[in-house]
Protein backbone atom coordinates (compact mmCIF):
# COMPACT_ATOMS: atom_id res chain seq x y z
CA UNK A 1 0.00 0.00 0.00
CA UNK A 2 3.10 2.91 0.65
CA UNK A 3 4.82 1.79 -2.64
CA UNK A 4 1.01 2.29 -4.08
CA UNK A 5 1.08 5.71 -2.56
CA UNK A 6 4.46 6.76 -3.40
CA UNK A 7 4.23 6.03 -6.95
CA UNK A 8 0.63 8.14 -7.12
CA UNK A 9 2.74 10.70 -5.35
CA UNK A 10 5.18 10.34 -8.45
CA UNK A 11 2.92 10.57 -10.83
CA UNK A 12 0.98 13.83 -9.24
CA UNK A 13 4.32 15.57 -9.14
CA UNK A 14 5.51 14.72 -12.67
CA UNK A 15 2.46 16.10 -13.91
CA UNK A 16 2.62 18.80 -12.12
CA UNK A 17 6.46 19.24 -13.04
CA UNK A 18 5.29 19.12 -16.89
CA UNK A 19 2.63 21.80 -16.53
CA UNK A 20 5.10 23.73 -15.01
CA UNK A 21 8.45 23.65 -16.99
CA UNK A 22 5.50 24.05 -20.31
CA UNK A 23 4.28 27.80 -18.35
CA UNK A 24 7.95 28.41 -18.01
CA UNK A 25 9.51 27.57 -21.46
CA UNK A 26 6.65 29.48 -23.18
CA UNK A 27 7.70 32.58 -21.82
CA UNK A 28 11.19 31.98 -23.23
CA UNK A 29 11.12 34.28 -26.61
CA UNK A 30 13.63 32.25 -27.96
CA UNK A 31 11.60 28.76 -27.26
CA UNK A 32 8.47 30.37 -27.84
CA UNK A 33 9.92 31.15 -30.95
CA UNK A 34 10.49 27.94 -32.64
CA UNK A 35 6.97 26.71 -31.13
CA UNK A 36 5.89 29.31 -33.19
CA UNK A 37 7.27 28.54 -36.86
CA UNK A 38 6.77 24.74 -36.11
CA UNK A 39 6.52 23.04 -38.58
CA UNK A 40 8.05 24.65 -41.69
CA UNK A 41 8.49 21.53 -43.48
CA UNK A 42 6.83 18.29 -43.79
CA UNK A 43 5.76 16.15 -40.44
CA UNK A 44 5.86 12.34 -40.73
CA UNK A 45 2.77 10.55 -38.72
CA UNK A 46 4.08 7.40 -38.03
CA UNK A 47 0.58 4.44 -37.87
CA UNK A 48 2.49 1.37 -36.13
CA UNK A 49 -0.64 -1.06 -38.06
CA UNK A 50 -1.82 -2.23 -41.44
CA UNK A 51 -3.20 0.25 -43.86
CA UNK A 52 -7.41 -0.05 -43.89
CA UNK A 53 -7.65 -0.97 -39.99
CA UNK A 54 -9.16 1.80 -37.41
CA UNK A 55 -5.54 2.95 -36.03
CA UNK A 56 -5.28 3.87 -40.04
CA UNK A 57 -8.26 5.20 -40.00
CA UNK A 58 -7.52 7.29 -37.27
CA UNK A 59 -4.18 8.71 -38.43
CA UNK A 60 -5.49 9.81 -41.69
CA UNK A 61 -8.07 11.87 -39.57
CA UNK A 62 -5.64 13.33 -37.78
CA UNK A 63 -3.24 14.36 -40.44
CA UNK A 64 -5.48 15.99 -42.74
CA UNK A 65 -6.71 17.99 -40.34
CA UNK A 66 -3.19 19.09 -39.13
CA UNK A 67 -2.20 19.63 -42.94
CA UNK A 68 -4.90 22.25 -43.02
CA UNK A 69 -4.25 23.95 -39.73
CA UNK A 70 0.17 23.71 -40.36
CA UNK A 71 -0.16 24.50 -44.39
CA UNK A 72 2.30 21.58 -44.27
CA UNK A 73 2.33 18.07 -45.43
CA UNK A 74 1.50 15.61 -42.58
CA UNK A 75 2.63 12.04 -44.27
CA UNK A 76 0.98 9.14 -43.26
CA UNK A 77 3.45 6.14 -42.76
CA UNK A 78 1.98 2.32 -42.06
CA UNK A 79 5.00 0.43 -39.96
CA UNK A 80 3.24 -2.50 -39.15
CA UNK A 81 4.12 -5.41 -37.18
CA UNK A 82 4.61 -6.99 -33.63
CA UNK A 83 2.00 -5.51 -31.88
CA UNK A 84 3.11 -1.77 -32.69
CA UNK A 85 6.75 -2.29 -31.92
CA UNK A 86 8.55 -1.96 -35.32
CA UNK A 87 6.18 1.64 -35.68
CA UNK A 88 7.94 2.72 -32.28
CA UNK A 89 11.64 1.72 -33.09
CA UNK A 90 10.95 3.73 -36.54
CA UNK A 91 10.22 6.72 -34.49
CA UNK A 92 13.10 6.10 -32.16
CA UNK A 93 15.39 6.60 -35.58
CA UNK A 94 14.40 10.03 -36.08
CA UNK A 95 15.29 13.11 -34.12
CA UNK A 96 13.53 14.86 -31.09
CA UNK A 97 11.96 17.67 -33.07
CA UNK A 98 8.37 17.03 -33.58
CA UNK A 99 8.78 16.66 -37.37
CA UNK A 100 7.97 12.43 -36.43
CA UNK A 101 4.82 11.55 -34.72
CA UNK A 102 3.63 8.38 -33.58
CA UNK A 103 -0.24 7.27 -33.31
CA UNK A 104 -0.02 4.46 -31.26
CA UNK A 105 -2.77 1.89 -29.94
CA UNK A 106 -2.93 0.94 -26.36
CA UNK A 107 -1.30 -1.88 -27.58
CA UNK A 108 2.31 -0.07 -26.92
CA UNK A 109 1.01 -0.40 -22.87
CA UNK A 110 1.95 -4.17 -23.20
CA UNK A 111 5.25 -4.41 -24.77
CA UNK A 112 6.95 -4.50 -21.54
CA UNK A 113 5.38 -7.16 -20.30
CA UNK A 114 4.57 -9.24 -24.13
CA UNK A 115 8.25 -8.40 -25.56
CA UNK A 116 11.75 -9.91 -24.43
CA UNK A 117 13.08 -8.08 -27.23
CA UNK A 118 12.39 -4.75 -25.92
CA UNK A 119 15.20 -2.60 -25.65
CA UNK A 120 14.69 0.20 -24.33
CA UNK A 121 12.66 2.07 -21.78
CA UNK A 122 9.39 2.77 -23.29
CA UNK A 123 8.00 5.48 -20.76
CA UNK A 124 11.13 7.29 -20.67
CA UNK A 125 12.15 7.28 -24.60
CA UNK A 126 8.48 8.63 -25.63
CA UNK A 127 6.92 11.87 -24.96
CA UNK A 128 2.95 11.62 -24.78
CA UNK A 129 1.12 14.66 -26.73
CA UNK A 130 -2.53 13.66 -26.14
CA UNK A 131 -4.78 10.75 -26.31
CA UNK A 132 -6.79 10.73 -29.54
CA UNK A 133 -9.68 8.81 -29.15
CA UNK A 134 -11.00 5.95 -26.25
CA UNK A 135 -13.13 3.02 -25.76
CA UNK A 136 -14.66 0.24 -24.52
CA UNK A 137 -14.36 -3.37 -25.59
CA UNK A 138 -17.52 -5.49 -26.71
CA UNK A 139 -18.10 -9.06 -24.67
CA UNK A 140 -19.37 -11.14 -27.51
CA UNK A 141 -20.91 -14.46 -27.60
CA UNK A 142 -22.18 -16.89 -29.47
CA UNK A 143 -26.17 -16.63 -30.21
CA UNK A 144 -26.23 -20.39 -29.61
CA UNK A 145 -25.61 -19.96 -26.06
CA UNK A 146 -28.74 -17.97 -25.62
CA UNK A 147 -27.35 -15.69 -23.01
CA UNK A 148 -28.39 -12.20 -22.61
CA UNK A 149 -26.83 -10.54 -19.47
CA UNK A 150 -22.81 -10.49 -18.40
CA UNK A 151 -24.03 -12.63 -14.99
CA UNK A 152 -26.12 -15.12 -17.47
CA UNK A 153 -22.74 -15.83 -18.76
CA UNK A 154 -20.77 -15.99 -15.52
CA UNK A 155 -23.47 -18.41 -14.25
CA UNK A 156 -22.92 -20.39 -17.54
CA UNK A 157 -18.99 -20.51 -17.26
CA UNK A 158 -18.99 -21.44 -13.39
CA UNK A 159 -21.38 -24.53 -14.26
CA UNK A 160 -19.29 -25.52 -17.16
CA UNK A 161 -15.62 -25.05 -15.82
CA UNK A 162 -12.84 -25.92 -18.25
CA UNK A 163 -15.12 -26.49 -21.53
CA UNK A 164 -15.48 -22.66 -22.43
CA UNK A 165 -13.47 -21.33 -24.61
CA UNK A 166 -12.36 -17.45 -24.98
CA UNK A 167 -10.89 -15.82 -28.73
CA UNK A 168 -8.85 -13.99 -29.01
CA UNK A 169 -6.18 -12.83 -32.45
CA UNK A 170 -2.90 -13.64 -30.25
CA UNK A 171 -1.43 -14.45 -27.43
CA UNK A 172 -0.31 -10.95 -25.65
CA UNK A 173 -2.76 -9.00 -27.36
CA UNK A 174 -5.37 -6.51 -26.14
CA UNK A 175 -7.93 -9.06 -26.63
CA UNK A 176 -6.45 -11.63 -24.98
CA UNK A 177 -5.17 -9.70 -21.85
CA UNK A 178 -8.64 -8.47 -21.35
CA UNK A 179 -10.22 -11.96 -21.22
CA UNK A 180 -7.78 -12.85 -18.85
CA UNK A 181 -8.32 -9.65 -16.49
CA UNK A 182 -12.53 -10.87 -16.82
CA UNK A 183 -11.53 -14.46 -16.12
CA UNK A 184 -9.84 -13.48 -12.93
CA UNK A 185 -12.19 -10.86 -11.57
CA UNK A 186 -15.16 -13.20 -11.94
CA UNK A 187 -13.23 -16.34 -10.88
CA UNK A 188 -14.03 -18.26 -14.47
CA UNK A 189 -12.08 -21.30 -15.45
CA UNK A 190 -12.02 -20.30 -19.10
CA UNK A 191 -9.41 -21.47 -22.31
CA UNK A 192 -8.00 -19.22 -24.10
CA UNK A 193 -7.98 -19.52 -28.13
CA UNK A 194 -5.49 -17.53 -30.18
CA UNK A 195 -6.09 -16.84 -33.53
CA UNK A 196 -3.93 -15.20 -36.47
CA UNK A 197 -5.53 -12.07 -36.35
CA UNK A 198 -9.51 -10.37 -35.43
CA UNK A 199 -10.84 -11.61 -38.50
CA UNK A 200 -10.10 -15.59 -37.77
CA UNK A 201 -11.21 -15.11 -34.39
CA UNK A 202 -14.18 -13.65 -35.13
CA UNK A 203 -15.11 -16.39 -37.62
CA UNK A 204 -14.49 -18.88 -35.18
CA UNK A 205 -16.74 -17.11 -32.89
CA UNK A 206 -19.74 -16.82 -35.43
CA UNK A 207 -18.61 -20.66 -36.56
CA UNK A 208 -19.36 -21.69 -32.61
CA UNK A 209 -15.78 -22.98 -32.26
CA UNK A 210 -15.26 -20.46 -28.69
CA UNK A 211 -18.11 -19.41 -26.95
CA UNK A 212 -17.28 -15.98 -25.97
CA UNK A 213 -14.37 -13.22 -27.00
CA UNK A 214 -13.59 -9.23 -26.40
CA UNK A 215 -13.15 -7.07 -29.30
CA UNK A 216 -13.23 -3.20 -30.07
CA UNK A 217 -16.63 -2.42 -30.80
CA UNK A 218 -15.52 -1.18 -34.05
CA UNK A 219 -14.72 -4.92 -35.10
CA UNK A 220 -17.51 -6.46 -33.12
CA UNK A 221 -20.56 -4.82 -34.86
CA UNK A 222 -20.41 -5.77 -38.28
CA UNK A 223 -19.74 -9.91 -36.36
CA UNK A 224 -23.05 -8.63 -34.26
CA UNK A 225 -25.42 -7.62 -37.75
CA UNK A 226 -25.00 -11.35 -38.44
CA UNK A 227 -26.91 -12.82 -35.93
CA UNK A 228 -24.63 -15.70 -34.95
CA UNK A 229 -22.66 -13.31 -32.60
CA UNK A 230 -24.26 -10.91 -29.71
CA UNK A 231 -22.71 -8.27 -27.87
CA UNK A 232 -23.44 -8.51 -23.98
CA UNK A 233 -21.74 -5.76 -23.03
CA UNK A 234 -19.20 -3.17 -23.21
CA UNK A 235 -15.95 -2.84 -20.93
CA UNK A 236 -16.22 0.91 -20.72
CA UNK A 237 -16.71 2.37 -17.27
CA UNK A 238 -19.74 4.32 -18.84
CA UNK A 239 -22.05 3.05 -21.94
CA UNK A 240 -20.36 4.20 -25.03
CA UNK A 241 -22.02 6.90 -26.63
CA UNK A 242 -22.81 6.69 -30.48
CA UNK A 243 -26.56 6.33 -31.77
CA UNK A 244 -25.55 2.49 -32.61
CA UNK A 245 -23.70 1.70 -29.72
CA UNK A 246 -25.59 3.62 -26.83
CA UNK A 247 -27.70 0.70 -26.46
CA UNK A 248 -25.18 -1.74 -24.88
CA UNK A 249 -24.94 -2.02 -20.96
CA UNK A 250 -21.60 -1.80 -19.30
CA UNK A 251 -19.84 -5.31 -18.48
CA UNK A 252 -20.01 -3.10 -14.79
CA UNK A 253 -23.91 -3.11 -15.03
CA UNK A 254 -24.56 -6.38 -16.93
CA UNK A 255 -23.21 -8.87 -14.14
CA UNK A 256 -19.86 -8.05 -12.67
CA UNK A 257 -19.34 -4.97 -10.99
CA UNK A 258 -16.13 -2.61 -10.75
CA UNK A 259 -14.81 -4.44 -14.49
CA UNK A 260 -13.59 -2.01 -16.82
CA UNK A 261 -11.26 -1.87 -19.48
CA UNK A 262 -10.39 0.40 -21.98
CA UNK A 263 -8.17 1.29 -25.18
CA UNK A 264 -6.91 4.58 -26.25
CA UNK A 265 -5.30 5.69 -29.31
CA UNK A 266 -2.50 8.19 -28.85
CA UNK A 267 -0.38 11.00 -30.24
CA UNK A 268 3.46 10.18 -29.27
CA UNK A 269 6.81 11.25 -30.11
CA UNK A 270 10.34 11.38 -29.06
CA UNK A 271 11.34 12.31 -25.35
CA UNK A 272 13.50 15.48 -25.49
CA UNK A 273 11.63 17.22 -27.99
CA UNK A 274 11.18 21.11 -26.95
CA UNK A 275 8.04 21.40 -24.45
CA UNK A 276 7.21 24.35 -26.75
CA UNK A 277 7.04 21.89 -29.50
CA UNK A 278 4.74 19.53 -27.35
CA UNK A 279 2.36 22.61 -26.26
CA UNK A 280 1.88 23.74 -29.52
CA UNK A 281 1.30 19.50 -30.93
CA UNK A 282 -1.13 19.21 -28.22
CA UNK A 283 -3.00 22.71 -28.63
CA UNK A 284 -3.55 21.70 -32.59
CA UNK A 285 -4.51 18.06 -31.25
CA UNK A 286 -7.56 19.56 -29.56
CA UNK A 287 -8.46 21.95 -32.12
CA UNK A 288 -8.90 18.55 -34.35
CA UNK A 289 -10.81 16.32 -31.82
CA UNK A 290 -12.94 19.78 -31.03
CA UNK A 291 -14.14 19.36 -35.18
CA UNK A 292 -18.10 18.17 -34.74
CA UNK A 293 -16.76 16.47 -37.73
CA UNK A 294 -14.28 15.04 -36.36
CA UNK A 295 -16.43 13.88 -33.56
CA UNK A 296 -19.34 12.15 -35.16
CA UNK A 297 -17.00 9.97 -36.98
CA UNK A 298 -14.80 8.66 -33.95
CA UNK A 299 -18.46 8.34 -32.05
CA UNK A 300 -19.65 6.26 -35.12
CA UNK A 301 -16.71 3.82 -35.29
CA UNK A 302 -17.17 3.63 -31.25
CA UNK A 303 -15.06 5.98 -30.01
CA UNK A 304 -14.75 8.93 -27.69
CA UNK A 305 -12.63 11.35 -28.44
CA UNK A 306 -9.61 12.00 -26.32
CA UNK A 307 -9.31 14.46 -23.34
CA UNK A 308 -5.70 13.97 -21.85
CA UNK A 309 -3.09 16.34 -22.25
CA UNK A 310 0.30 15.42 -21.77
CA UNK A 311 0.45 14.68 -17.81
CA UNK A 312 -2.39 13.00 -17.70
CA UNK A 313 -2.15 10.94 -20.34
CA UNK A 314 1.79 9.99 -19.47
CA UNK A 315 0.09 8.94 -15.98
CA UNK A 316 -3.03 6.45 -17.95
CA UNK A 317 0.07 5.34 -20.24
CA UNK A 318 2.04 4.60 -17.11
CA UNK A 319 -1.11 2.87 -14.90
CA UNK A 320 -1.63 0.88 -17.91
CA UNK A 321 1.59 -0.80 -18.17
CA UNK A 322 1.52 -1.97 -14.81
CA UNK A 323 -2.29 -3.09 -14.99
CA UNK A 324 -1.08 -5.40 -17.87
CA UNK A 325 1.99 -5.90 -16.60
CA UNK A 326 0.16 -7.94 -13.65
CA UNK A 327 -2.74 -9.58 -16.02
CA UNK A 328 0.25 -10.91 -17.46
CA UNK A 329 1.91 -12.35 -14.89
CA UNK A 330 -0.65 -13.52 -13.20
CA UNK A 331 -1.74 -15.39 -16.32
CA UNK A 332 1.47 -16.34 -17.07
CA UNK A 333 2.16 -14.74 -20.57
CA UNK A 334 5.66 -15.62 -20.99
CA UNK A 335 7.67 -12.51 -23.16
CA UNK A 336 7.87 -13.70 -26.44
Amino acid sequence: MKLLLLMRAVMKLRTFIWSSCIAFFTLSPQVQAQADSYPNRPVRLIVPFAAGGSMDFSGRLLASRLSKYWSQPVVVENRGGAGGLIGVQELLKASPDGYTLLLAASSLALLPSTRKDLRFDIETSLAPIATFSTGGYAMLVNEALQIDSVKDFINYANKNPGSVNFASPGTGSSNHLVGELFKRKAGLDMVHVPYKGDGPATTAMMAGEVQMSFSPLLNALPASRSGKVKILAVTSPERMQGEEVSEFPTVDESGLPGFNAVWFQGLFTLAGTPLAVLDKLYADTTKVLDDPVVQRELLARGAVPGTDGPGQFAETFSREIKLWSEVAEAAGIEPQ
